[in-house]
């Protein structure tokens, strides 16, 4: 069956046994995440002028944590300014996490609007994202320098995971793409350009228990990186010498 169709479905038969009819036929209603056999999360976006009636009848946390479909469905409400504090506080997974949305119904496009209009504000933003999350990669690869020389086994595979899930962040913001949330990070970051390059270097590096080794194909990652972000997105003297460039 179609995808939104099931959904659709879904709501008529049980959403609608636990709201009132009328606040979900004027919401925004998306599937914001569908992994199969695991869980499958909907948000349902009140609209801001009938969002104090729903609270005043639902409370302002109100879920359907549905167990009895033929795996766990989560169901959210909120309204549209609940969305725009959530681009707002975290730009570039919240934006992922909308961009790969299924809308099931928006009825004034006003989610399209917001969408569009963030995606804009993320192009803008991207050159700031990028430096920022370069440096703070490079300032954990040189703790993690520190951390292997006194040989802190709790904080090296901390630290090399921080450095892994930055490298997997930066080559999808370098390939104009917003980044998920670490559940689906490396499958997603893969197939980015700089990605391909990496993701192996990446797997290795986390694999990796010798510290030397650990340390020379860290730095294969970030030589594969400066090559990638010279080209359009960060100065040599940045990429080079990133210690200059902290707050």
């Amino acid at each position: 069956m179609n995808k939104k169709i099931e959904v659709e479905i879904y709501v008529q038969k049980k959403l609608k046994m636990e709201v009132t009819e009328s606040f979900l036929t004027s919401s925004i209603i998306l599937l914001i995440e569908d992994d199969p056999n695991i869980v499958r999360d909907i948000l349902v976006l009140i609209p801001n002028t009938e969002y104090g009636k729903f609270v005043d009848c639902y409370g302002p946390h109100f879920v359907v944590d549905d167990h009895d479909y033929e795996y766990p469905v989560f169901t959210k409400f909120r309204n549209l300014e609940w969305m725009k504090d959530d681009l707002k506080s975290r730009l570039s997974i919240a934006l992922w996490i909308y961009q790969n949305s299924l809308v099931i119904q928006d009825p004034q496009r006003e989610f399209v609007r917001l969408l569009n209009y963030y995606q804009s504000v993320f192009q803008q933003a991207l050159p700031v994202l990028i430096k920022h999350k370069y440096i703070e990669m490079r300032t954990e690869r040189h703790n993690l320098r520190q951390a292997i020389s006194r040989d802190r086994k709790i904080a090296i595979p901390i630290i090399k995971a921080t450095v892994a899930k930055l490298a997997m962040e930066i080559s999808l913001l370098a390939d104009n793409q917003p980044y998920p949330y670490k559940k689906w990070l490396p499958e997603v970051a893969r197939n980015s350009h700089m990605g391909r390059v990496i993701y192996p270097l990446v797997e290795a590096f986390l694999g990796e228990k010798n510290s030397e080794k650990t340390i020379v194909i860290s730095e294969e990652i970030i030589e594969s990186m400066r090559n990638f972000l010279s080209k359009n997105w960060l100065s040599s003297d940045l990429l080079n010498r990133w210690w200059l460039y902290l707050k």
